[in-house]
């Protein structure tokens, strides 16, 4: 299994690039490690102050990026994981109570993000190729 996540500093740079630097990666892993199962995980959002204070740093590119990622996804060898559901409030913001910085998840819910990730990134049948 691969884990691939991206901050959002690549949101600074030409959005169609990114996301076709991104496929590449993608086929690049997929090159080296040919059985390797490849899960995509969405980048995490930011607080709805932080991205009220920014054009470019914000939750609606973050999204827009995190869809573009998303269609990376066969469902077969290719798995899109959002773990946004844990750390988001009601408003689709990270949650104050999980940062200091308004933009990284503290350290100490690493565990839950773990926990997230075994409960959802499990292949019980994979579709026909």
């Amino acid at each position: 299994k691969i884990y691939v996540m991206l901050g959002i500093n690549e949101l600074g740079y030409d959005f169609n690039q990114t996301v076709d630097r991104f496929q590449s990666l993608v086929n690049n892993l997929q090159t080296l490690q040919p059985n390797a199962l490849i899960f995509l995980q969405a980048n995490l959002h930011i607080t709805e102050k932080k991205s009220a204070s920014s054009p470019i740093y914000n939750n609606e590119n973050i999204n827009r990026f995190n869809k573009e990622v998303e269609k990376l996804a066969d469902s077969r060898k290719i798995f899109y994981l959002d773990v946004n559901e844990l750390f988001d409030d009601e408003n689709g913001n990270l949650s104050a109570e999980y940062t200091a910085d308004e933009s990284h998840v503290l350290g100490k819910y690493y565990a839950d993000w773990v926990d997230w990730i075994l409960k959802h990134a499990i292949i019980t049948t994979p579709e026909p190729l």
